[in-house]
């Protein structure tokens, strides 16, 4: 029997990896992205966390539902209310179909998180049951894109560099 999973966030610098991944280990990956997902083996489905929910049947064949997608669009308690939403409907849906929900959350999640990312990360936490539900809070991830890249590129940009602890 060959292993179903739902992907979102398949566009990103994380879920890019990790549907590659899955679809060279031979699972049936089906990516969840704004934009279209071209990698050997992957079904591409239209997702965008603001925009209408993800429907059962899209969920249908998964087994697993991986949630990798976050949106950066805003900041405070409308980006935290977006993610959350988008998190909750997708979890009950994977819940329906009995698929095993796994969430990729952060490092940076707590209850007194500074940041609109962890705080939203902290709440999406709340939803899940640990008994069922898989949480993993990878640390800093490096690679060619991702946060790196945009600091990087921003520092190339920046006429004049500050250096600190002198």
């Amino acid at each position: 029997m060959t292993l179903c999973v739902a992907v979102t966030g398949a566009g990103g610098f994380l879920g890019t990896a990790l549907t590659r991944r899955l679809a060279a280990g031979g699972a049936e990956v089906h990516a969840y992205a704004r934009r279209p997902v071209e990698l050997p083996g992957v079904r591409w489905h239209p997702y965008d966390l603001a925009g209408p929910h993800i429907a059962q049947s899209m969920l249908e064949d998964a087994d697993v539902v991986v949630h990798a997608a976050f949106s950066m669009a805003g900041a405070g308690s409308a980006l935290e209310q977006l993610n959350y939403t988008a998190a909750r409907n997708l979890h009950a849906a994977a819940r329906r179909r009995g698929a095993h929900f796994v969430f990729i959350s952060s490092m940076s999640a707590h209850a007194q998180a500074a940041s609109s990312y962890g705080r939203a990360k902290w709440r999406i936490e709340g939803l899940l049951d640990a008994a069922v539900d898989t949480i993993v809070r990878p640390g800093l991830i490096i690679g060619p894109g991702g946060l790196y890249a945009r600091m990087f590129a921003l520092l190339r940009r920046t006429p004049v560099l500050p250096l600190f602890y002198g």
